[in-house]
């Protein structure tokens, strides 16, 4: 049931993404592609991969009911346990979200090269690696994401900016 919801969540975004992405350049003279190609790519890959979400946790969803209506052994599960399994499982995805609105809070005051490695130190503890491995990895890809952008394409990325 919860994978409908959020199929049916992600479908209404996936349509609200490909209508701003409707409202941008959609040429330009070099290449062909404006700036619309890529958002609204994305926002099509959104609602067809969350439509295909809802349709099989209806199947899967319909299944299971029918399976429960043939057993007659059916055993009650009080509401409260199931909301706290629930919540158990969502508290990596709550953790992920809080830290990534912290990242994009901060990004402008203290920077890439503060923000970054901090935010993916966090994700990195979220998803149980161990300290070391974290640090050379959200160091490591920080890096490399400054030396492709900053050096490479000359592209600036936010700096520290304390007053």
């Amino acid at each position: 049931m919860v994978n409908i919801i959020t199929g049916t969540v992600l479908s209404f975004f996936g349509v609200f993404v490909i209508i701003m992405a409707r409202k941008f350049p959609s040429r330009s003279i070099e290449s062909g592609l404006g700036a619309d190609a890529f958002p609204l790519l994305c926002g099509i890959a959104l609602l067809v991969l969350s439509i295909l979400m809802v349709i099989r946790s209806v199947i899967a969803y319909m299944k299971e009911r029918q399976s429960a209506a043939g057993d007659s052994a059916n055993v009650s599960v009080p509401v409260g346990t199931v909301v706290l399994d629930y919540l158990k499982k969502l508290k990596p995805v709550i953790l992920f979200v809080a830290v990534f609105f912290l990242y994009i809070s901060f990004l402008r005051t203290l920077g890439y090269l503060i923000c970054t490695p901090i935010l993916l130190f966090c994700v990195m503890k979220i998803m149980k690696a161990r300290n070391v491995l974290a640090i050379i990895i959200a160091l490591s890809f920080t890096g490399g994401i400054y030396l492709v952008f900053r050096i490479l394409l000359n592209v600036p990325l936010p700096g520290l900016r304390l007053f």
